[in-house]
């Protein structure tokens, strides 16, 4: 699993468990997603090059 999996994962599994996400996390966590796909450690396929807000 690559780190942009385990992100998108981890968003999916705390929204699965009721929590909400606040502002600040969510900020965070694009900010990561970004820093993840300019280095290029992210995957290939396409579905991972959706953006977190469509993870909820």
């Amino acid at each position: 699993m690559t780190k942009l999996e385990k992100l998108y994962s981890t968003i999916k599994n705390l929204k699965e468990l009721g929590l909400e996400l606040g502002e600040d996390l969510l900020k965070q966590t694009n900010e990561l997603e970004q820093e993840i796909i300019k280095r290029g450690i992210g995957c290939c396929s396409m579905w991972c090059w959706l953006p977190i807000q469509l993870a909820s």
